[in-house]
């Protein structure tokens, strides 16, 4: 259900949005739908969050989506299943950046992806 309704809350945002993030034990909702090489990604609303701000971008409109992770994961971070979920954090971190400067390459316009995503701890 609430991914559901995630998927929504991000495809109705009109100048920004504010998420906060836990980590889940499930490591692979961690994994977002847009890596083609891994066929397991479910997990949309990473890519729901940067393709809404590709969209306002080809509008010409402002929208930046803020995101809340944690600093710390919950037991030892060396474990292999916490090193996982970071390594797919990144991963996701890195999709949505590199889908957000595509946008504002095609565009023309003078900006850089932090000005529209933003992750905090």
């Amino acid at each position: 259900y609430f991914l559901g309704s995630a998927h929504n809350l991000v495809r109705e945002g009109s100048h920004n949005l504010d998420v906060v993030q836990t980590y889940l034990k499930d490591v692979k909702i961690l994994k977002a739908f847009s890596w083609y090489h891994s066929p397991r990604c479910n997990h949309l609303v990473p890519v729901e969050i940067a393709l809404q701000i590709c969209g306002m971008i080809e509008k010409g409109r402002r929208f930046t989506a803020y995101i809340l992770v944690p600093l710390f994961p919950e037991g030892d971070p060396c474990a292999p299943h916490i090193q996982e979920m970071l390594f797919w954090q990144t991963k996701t971190m890195t999709m949505m950046y590199k889908k957000i400067a595509r946008a504002i390459k095609k565009a023309d316009i003078d900006a850089h992806p932090c000005d529209y995503l933003n992750f905090f701890c």
